[in-house]
């Protein structure tokens, strides 16, 4: 919970919530074992593989005036992932359904 990422997840809710096809989306901060100070956010993208980029890039417009401690952001499309080691019970910073 930091001022950075309060700000970022209310422009997620809100880009989202104007995006019918976004189903649900998670961000992660990725910290590389071998340069701690190289952080990256991970977002995690429920939409159809149509819409994948275009939503990439209309998220990553409205998060960039945000990202002050974290430069970076990367996308993942949940339904591309390897599922494998991935939670069963997940909660989301956004969802259209309920959680």
């Amino acid at each position: 919970d930091t001022p950075e990422f309060s700000a970022i997840e209310n422009m997620v809710k809100k880009y989202c919530g104007a995006h019918s096809d976004i189903a649900k989306v998670l961000i992660l901060v990725l910290t590389p074992q071998k340069n701690r100070n190289d952080k990256a956010y991970l977002c995690i993208m429920d939409c159809p593989d149509g819409s994948f980029e275009a939503n990439c890039n209309g998220l990553a417009g409205a998060i960039k005036p945000f990202l002050k401690g974290i430069k970076r952001i990367q996308f993942q499309q949940f339904s591309k992932m390897n599922k494998e080691g991935f939670p069963d019970k997940v909660q989301w910073l956004y969802s259209k359904l309920p959680q």
